[in-house]
């Protein structure tokens, strides 16, 4: 099993937690896992409820912009229109009825998703933002 199936199946027996093991924050945890530091430091224990995390992040109003803040600004990811196999994004899924956005990671085929109801793989109707986190299988 590769990186990143051993880290997604890794979600599946975690709880969901906000601001310990969210859709953004295993995001980060991802990109600790191949590039060896944790670019959401500053995010990480900050906020225990989605009004909290709206309150810290701004991720309700902005996803894309919340990402971007930890992929790009400290990870120095690069935005890509064509994402590969581990790369990471924000992308719009059914939730409750209704279309919203949630960061994810790429398997190749699908995308990643840590849920309050649990880590499932779908196909996002649309990919706000996607960045190639640089994963070499081994």
């Amino acid at each position: 099993m590769d990186d990143l199936y051993r880290f997604l199946n890794s979600l599946i027996s975690k709880p969901f937690v906000w601001g310990e093991c969210d859709c953004m924050i295993v995001l980060a945890d991802w990109v600790k896992v191949v590039h060896g530091f944790d670019p959401a430091i500053d995010l990480r224990y900050t906020y225990d409820s989605a009004p909290s995390c709206q309150r810290a992040t701004g991720y309700f109003t902005d996803p894309v912009a919340t990402v971007a803040r930890f992929a790009e600004d400290i990870a120095r990811l690069p935005r890509t229109d064509k994402p590969v196999k581990g790369d990471i994004g924000v992308v719009e899924v059914p939730t409750d009825g209704k279309l919203q956005l949630a960061g994810a990671i790429f398997t190749g085929k699908s995308w990643a998703i840590k849920a309050p109801q649990g880590a499932t793989t779908m196909i996002p109707y649309s990919v706000a933002a996607a960045w190639s986190v640089g994963y070499v299988q081994n």
